[in-house]
C-alpha cells in the first residue's frame, strides 16, 4: 500500500511538472510592448539620467545668489605691501599689513543686472530640453519596437498561412499516392505533390525562423528575457485610418522649439555681461603688525565692476545671435520633415487599405477556384497542374493580404508615435 502511494505521488508530481512546462508564454499587444520598452530601454534610462544632470545645473546657477566664504592666510618679509598674492582678499591683502595675516573672507555679488537670473533661466530651459530629448529618444526606440513587433506578427501570420496550406498539400499528396497506386494518375503527380508539400514546409521553416529572430530582437529592445513572451498573428481586420494629429505636439517639434528657447536664453545671458556688477567683500581676522594706521580685525568694502570693452563678450553675443537664427531655421526644416513623414504614412496606409479591399475579393475568388479545382481533381475530372496553379494563386493572395495588413498597422502606429498620441 505504501509503495502504491509513493508511485501515485510521483505520477502527480510529473503531471504537475508537465503542466508547468506546458503553460504558454503570454502574447503581448503593441501597447504592452511599447510600455515595457518605455520602462526598460537602456537608451531611455540614460536620457533620464541626463535629465538629473540638467536639473542639478539649475542649483549650480542659483548658487551665485549666495556669498562665498574662504579662510585665507599669508606671510611676507621684505618691503611691505609688495608680496600680496592674487586671490588673497580682505585684511590679508592690505598694503598696511606687515608680517603674517589670516582670516575669513566673504564675497557676494550684490547686483549683477541680470547675469545670475539669466544663468538660472538658461539652466531651467536646458533642463526642459533634456526632458524633451528623452521624449525624442523614446520616440525613436518605440518606433523601432513597433516596426519589429509588426515584423514578428507578419512572419507569424505567414507561417500560419503556410501551415494551413501544408495541410492541404499533405492531404492532396496522400490522395495522389492512392491514385498512383491504383493506376488512376501518372507517377509524375506523386513527385509534383511531394514537391509542393516540401515547398510549404520550407516556407514554414523560413517564416518561423524570421519570427523567432524578431522575438529575440524585441526582447533586446524591451530589456526582458527571451522566450518570455510571444507576438500575435495579424488581426482579421486592419484598423481604420487615424485622424490627422497636431504636428506641433510631435516630440521632434517640441524638442526643436525648446532648442530655440535655449538659444534665446543663452543670448540674453551673454548680453548681461555688458552690464556692471556691484560686489561686496567682508573679512574678519588678524595680522601680525600694522604700519602707518591703527590695526583692526575686520574690513568691509563694496566695489563696482563696469565692463567697457571685451572682444570675447562681443563675439560670444554675435555667435549666440547666429545660433538663434539657426535654431529658428532648423525648426522650419523639422516642421517640413514631420509633415513629409506624416504624409508618407498616410499614403502607405491609404494605398494598403485600397489594395486590401481588392485583395479580399481576390482571396475569395482564389478560395473558390481552389475548391473547384480540388473537387475536380479528386473526382479525376481535372488535372493536377490546374490544381497546383489554383494552390499558388491562393498562397499568393493570402500572403498579399498579410502584407497589406502589416503596412496599414505599421503606418497607423508610426503616425501615432510621430504625433505623440500613442501610449
Amino acid at each position: 500500500m505504501k509503495i502504491k502511494s509513493i508511485i501515485l505521488l510521483c505520477i502527480l508530481a510529473l503531471l504537475r511538472i508537465d503542466t508547468v512546462h506546458a503553460t504558454p508564454v503570454p502574447t503581448l499587444s503593441i501597447k504592452e510592448v511599447l510600455q515595457i520598452t518605455q520602462k526598460n530601454s537602456s537608451s531611455i534610462r540614460a536620457s533620464r539620467y541626463h535629465e538629473v544632470v540638467a536639473q542639478r545645473a539649475i542649483n549650480v546657477a542659483q548658487s551665485n545668489y549666495f556669498p562665498t566664504f574662504d579662510f585665507q592666510a599669508i606671510d611676507s618679509q621684505g618691503f611691505p605691501g609688495s608680496s600680496n598674492l592674487a586671490g588673497v582678499n580682505g585684511l590679508m591683502n592690505s598694503p598696511f599689513r606687515k608680517g603674517y595675516g589670516y582670516g575669513v573672507v566673504a564675497k557676494e555679488v550684490l547686483l549683477d543686472f541680470g547675469r545670475t537670473p539669466g544663468a538660472v533661466n538658461t539652466s531651467k530651459i536646458k533642463a526642459q530640453l533634456s526632458r524633451d530629448d528623452t521624449l525624442v529618444t523614446a520616440y525613436q526606440v518605440k518606433t523601432f519596437a513597433l516596426e519589429t513587433y509588426y515584423d514578428c506578427s507578419f512572419y507569424r501570420s505567414q507561417r500560419d498561412t503556410w501551415k494551413n496550406l501544408k495541410k492541404e498539400s499533405v492531404y492532396l499528396m496522400n490522395q495522389t499516392n492512392h491514385f498512383v497506386n491504383t493506376g488512376q494518375v501518372s507517377i509524375e503527380d506523386r513527385y509534383l505533390t511531394a514537391s509542393q508539400t516540401q515547398q510549404a514546409q520550407t516556407a514554414i521553416v523560413f517564416f518561423n525562423e524570421r519570427m523567432l529572430q524578431s522575438l529575440d530582437e524585441l526582447a533586446i529592445i524591451m530589456g526582458i528575457p527571451k522566450h518570455s513572451f510571444n507576438c500575435p498573428a495579424l488581426p482579421s481586420q486592419a484598423k481604420s485610418p487615424l485622424a490627422k494629429g497636431d504636428l506641433y505636439q510631435s516630440p521632434l517639434m517640441v524638442d526643436a522649439r525648446t532648442q530655440i528657447e535655449v538659444a534665446k536664453a543663452q543670448l540674453k545671458e551673454e548680453r548681461a555681461n555688458y552690464m556692471p556688477q556691484i560686489i561686496g567683500v567682508a573679512s574678519l581676522g588678524d595680522v601680525e603688525k600694522a604700519r602707518l594706521v591703527q590695526k583692526q580685525s575686520y574690513a568691509v568694502g563694496i566695489g563696482l565692476d563696469l565692463p567697457l570693452f571685451n572682444f570675447t563678450t562681443i563675439d560670444k553675443v554675435r555667435q549666440d545671435e547666429a545660433e538663434v537664427v539657426f535654431k529658428e531655421q532648423d525648426l522650419a526644416a523639422q516642421s517640413i520633415k514631420v509633415q513629409e513623414a506624416e504624409t508618407k504614412f498616410d499614403i502607405v496606409g491609404q494605398s494598403a487599405r485600397v489594395q486590401l479591399q481588392s485583395l479580399y475579393q481576390e482571396l475569395s475568388i482564389a478560395n473558390e477556384g481552389y475548391a473547384v479545382s480540388k473537387k475536380r481533381y479528386l473526382s479525376l475530372q481535372g488535372t493536377l497542374v490546374d490544381l497546383q496553379e489554383a494552390y499558388v494563386n491562393l498562397a499568393r493572395a493570402q500572403s498579399d493580404v498579410n502584407q497589406a495588413k502589416r503596412d496599414i498597422l505599421e503606418a497607423n502606429g508610426s503616425k501615432a508615435l510621430l504625433n505623440g498620441t500613442m501610449y
